[in-house]
């Protein structure tokens, strides 16, 4: 006899509560099977996203020094300040680099306090 036959006639002639256990076997099975790939796929979604976020610390971070200490010898801002503000600007657009902007500048205070 074929094997899914005779697992087919086996749960037919089994008593009701044995077919309740095996079902609700199969569909725990595939709840944990589901959660385990959405898991997964949270971990690398939460990794990509630290990466980029370090990235765009850093990338903040010099740009908000290089903006400070740039020279500027009249009152207005020269050339270079003018492409960091575009750029943060640009940036602050976005929720998540807004975030990423104002925890730097934080840091920076910090570090300017502490000294």
């Amino acid at each position: 006899m074929d094997k899914p036959q005779y697992l087919a006639q086996y749960f037919e002639q089994s008593e009701p509560l044995i077919q309740i256990v095996w079902i609700t076997i199969s569909v725990l099975l595939l709840i944990v099977t589901y959660l385990t790939i959405h898991l997964k796929y949270l971990r690398i979604r939460l990794r990509y996203n630290e990466r980029v976020e370090i990235i765009y610390k850093n990338k903040f971070e010099t740009d908000l020094i290089n903006y400070i200490y740039s020279e500027n010898e009249e009152e207005n801002s020269n050339a270079e300040q003018q492409v960091i503000i575009s750029e943060l600007k640009k940036a602050a657009t976005n929720s998540n680099k807004r975030k990423i902007i104002i925890a730097t500048l934080i840091k920076l205070q910090m570090r300017y306090l502490v000294k």
